[in-house]
C-alpha cells in the first residue's frame, strides 16, 4: 500500500495535481490512497486522520509536503517514507544544507545566520550587495536583495531575524540558476530557470525554463550532495559562478512544472521508481 500525501489546499483546485498523482499510481497498478497531511494529528503513540485512529499503515508514504513530525511518526511505524525525515530536516533548513555541503568540500554560496549581525559586518563578509533569505523558504518567497544600508534597515524591521540567513550575492547568476532532478540514483535532467525581470529565478516568481546539458563532474557533484542529504526524490540547485557552478540549495518537495514543460512525465517517473524499488526491497 502506498500513501500519497499532499496538502488539502489542492483538493479545492479544479485541476487537482494530487489526484493526478494518485491516478498515475493506480494506472501503474499500485494500491494507493490519497491523504492530506493537515488532516493528520498525533496524540501520544497514536496517529489520527480526520479524528479517526489510524490502525493500518502503508508500506510506503510519498510525502509531497515538508511535515517532519509526520515523516518521523511514520518511520517509527516502519513505514518507508519518501523523502525521509533526515532528508526533509536537512533540506528544509538551508543552513544545515550548506553545512553538509561544506563538509563534502564542495563550493556553496557563502551563508551565515542573520541574527543580530549589523550591516557593516555583512558588508565586510559579502561586499556592498548581498541577500537575505528565510531559513526554510519555498518558491522564491521571502528573499531580499540588499543594496544599501537604508534598504537593510527597512527589511530587518519586518522579519524574524533569527529565522533568516544572510548570503553572498552571485552577480554572474542574476535571474538564473540550474536545477537537477534525481529520482533514486537516476539523474533525470537539468534545467536552467531564467527570469529576465528579477534576480529570483523560480517559476513561481515568473521564471521560464530551458533544458541544459551539464558536465559529468557537475552531475556527479550533485549526486554526492543528494546522497549526503539522504534524498530519494530530490532536486539540487546551483547558481552560475564566473567559471563554475556553485551549490545553492536542495529540495525534497520541489515542484516539477519546469520539467513537465520540457516534456518529462514526472508523475510516471516517480511512480515507476516507487513500484520498482519496492519490488527490489521485497526480493532482499
Amino acid at each position: 500500500m502506498l500513501w500519497i500525501i499532499y496538502s488539502s489546499k489542492y483538493d479545492e483546485e479544479a485541476d487537482n495535481p494530487a489526484k493526478r498523482m494518485l491516478a498515475e499510481a493506480v494506472n501503474q497498478g499500485i494500491e494507493s490512497e490519497l491523504l492530506y497531511f493537515n488532516y493528520f494529528r498525533v496524540d501520544g503513540n497514536n496517529l489520527y486522520y480526520k479524528d479517526n485512529i489510524v490502525e493500518n499503515f502503508p508500506d510506503v508514504a510519498f510525502l509531497r509536503c515538508n511535515e517532519i513530525w509526520l515523516a518521523e511518526f511514520l518511520e517509527s511505524k516502519n513505514v518507508r517514507v519518501i523523502n525521509n525525515s533526515y532528508s526533509i530536516i536537512h533540506c528544509k533548513d538551508k543552513l544545515l544544507t550548506h553545512q553538509i555541503v561544506d563538509e563534502l568540500g564542495y563550493k556553496g554560496i557563502k551563508t551565515v545566520t542573520l541574527g543580530n549581525k549589523k550591516y557593516k559586518e555583512l558588508v565586510k563578509l559579502f561586499g556592498p550587495v548581498f541577500i537575505l533569505k528565510i531559513r526554510d523558504g519555498l518558491q522564491g518567497k521571502d528573499i531580499y536583495l540588499i543594496e544599501n544600508k537604508k534598504q537593510f534597515k527597512s527589511i530587518v524591521k519586518t522579519i524574524d531575524r533569527n529565522n533568516f540567513l544572510a548570503q553572498e550575492y552571485i552577480i554572474t547568476s542574476y535571474g538564473r540558476d540550474v536545477r537537477l532532478y534525481f529520482v533514486g540514483d537516476q539523474f533525470i535532467a537539468a534545467c536552467e530557470r531564467r527570469n529576465e525581470n528579477s534576480f529570483i529565478s523560480n517559476i513561481a516568481q515568473g521564471g521560464l525554463t530551458y533544458e541544459v546539458s551539464l558536465k559529468r563532474s557537475d552531475i556527479d557533484k550533485a549526486r554526492e550532495i543528494k546522497k549526503a542529504l539522504q534524498g530519494e526524490i530530490i532536486t539540487i540547485d546551483f547558481v552560475y559562478g564566473e567559471d563554475e557552478l556553485i551549490f545553492c540549495e536542495a529540495n525534497t518537495n520541489a515542484g516539477f512544472q519546469s520539467f513537465a514543460y520540457l516534456g518529462y512525465d514526472m508523475r510516471k517517473i516517480f511512480m515507476n521508481y516507487i513500484k520498482e524499488s519496492e519490488k527490489k526491497r521485497a526480493q532482499n
